[in-house]
């Protein structure tokens, strides 16, 4: 591909995701099948690894299933984010910052407002100041992780989207590792896996095309980090009182070792999802789980109360044997949570102001409203079949 080509196509694969939803050739419809599936798998995984740090009194990170779960999941999350945030821009920047601040900063106050409500009722302690800040600013942090990772993102995906578009990415991609002061965002490790998404987006047929050879390089990299990812070594890279004294140097290496690992493992799996569902797929259980891809947010938040919280305090699983809880008992407890946090999601979207409150979805219209836009739209559809 020549440079005016290579330029072309770049140009044509960010008009799509600045001015509107993918309808074109370069994306196809079966890959929102494809990214809603992915979704329902790495909230699977989420939830897994939640019940492996919860349901048992031991040290998680002594954990093998844990561990491997540990070492891709959340990336490939925040990377599935960069990719929907890149198709989706606005060219408006205040339109961006407004619409991210509504779909995931909202619901992560209003959350953390009920748990606190919550706890106090049920424990019956006066809760501090200070305790308080500290749930308000701890608790949902992908929320807040992802809301900081899509403002980061507008520099390279929206200011610089035809001109210097590699240098935006590489200087933001620097930024975001000297804004580690702010741990609870944790943006060091984030956002570069959100670039990646995005950038998969945009070019998104080559990566297509090159799926059948990414899964087995990007799949045995994974593999081979996390042949030596032991207890000690997750320890050594997981910021927090549990992480073992180490030089600055020592410091860098594990960064750069949890990077390369969790980008492979979730570059591996975007790939692999591409080679899956390079044809529609069709079935129960395929539609089942695209339906439940596209309400992870809200699984997301409301299991931090009902495993994370409930769960956590009413059942531990310490005497099941390893083999069996790893592989069925906190799968099935992840399933099962799943279930409920999807039946309270459809509870919650009966009443539109409710759900734009907790879900972040758009403000309800009034009917008056919703019939003068239902009218325009038609309007305009029949304009443009003439």
């Amino acid at each position: 591909m020549d440079e005016t080509k290579g330029h072309a196509c770049f140009e044509n694969a960010f008009r799509v995701g600045v001015h509107g939803p993918i309808h074109s050739a370069s994306v196809p419809r079966q890959r929102m099948q494809s990214m809603d599936v992915l979704k329902f798998v790495a909230i699977f995984f989420v939830l897994w690894g939640h019940a492996e740090q919860y349901l048992l009194s031991g040290d998680y990170s002594d954990r093998m299933v844990y561990r491997h779960i540990y070492s891709f999941h959340m990336p490939l999350f925040m990377m599935i984010s960069g990719f929907f945030f890149a198709m989706t821009v606005k060219p408006k920047v205040m339109e961006n910052i407004i619409g991210k601040a509504r779909q995931l900063l909202l619901p992560a106050v209003c959350w953390s407002v009920i748990f606190i409500v919550i706890a106090i009722v049920f424990t019956r302690q006066n809760l501090s100041f200070d305790s308080i800040r500290y749930g308000m600013m701890q608790s949902l942090w992908f929320l807040k992780s992802a809301f900081a990772c899509s403002m980061l993102g507008l520099v390279p995906f929206l200011f610089f989207r035809r001109r210097h578009f590699g240098a935006a990415c590489v200087v933001t991609l620097l930024l975001s590792q000297l804004l580690a002061v702010i741990p609870v965002i944790n943006l060091p490790f984030m956002y570069p896996a959100f670039l990646v998404g995005g950038l998969i987006y945009i070019y998104h047929d080559r990566f297509q095309y090159s799926a059948r050879w990414i899964i087995p390089v990007c799949g045995f990299v994974w593999i081979v980090c996390n042949v030596f990812l032991d207890g000690e070594a997750y320890r050594s890279m997981v910021p927090g009182p549990q992480q073992i004294p180490q030089s600055v140097g020592l410091k860098v290496a594990w960064r750069l070792y949890k990077y390369v690992m969790g980008l492979c493992g979730a570059v591996a799996f975007m790939a692999l999802f591409e080679v899956i569902f390079a044809k529609p797929k069709s079935g129960r259980m395929i539609s089942v789980a695209a339906e439940w891809g596209k309400m992870t947010l809200g699984i997301y938040v409301i299991q931090a109360w009902v495993l994370e919280t409930a769960l956590a305090h009413l059942v531990k699983f310490d005497g099941a044997p390893d083999s069996l809880f790893d592989f069925v008992i906190s799968p099935l407890v992840a399933l099962a949570v799943m279930a409920v946090c999807v039946c309270v999601i459809r509870l919650i979207r009966r009443n539109g102001f409710v759900s734009f409150l907790l879900l972040g979805t758009k403000w309800p219209a009034s009917p008056k409203l919703a019939g003068e836009n239902d009218a325009a739209a038609q309007k305009q559809k029949s304009a443009d079949n003439q």
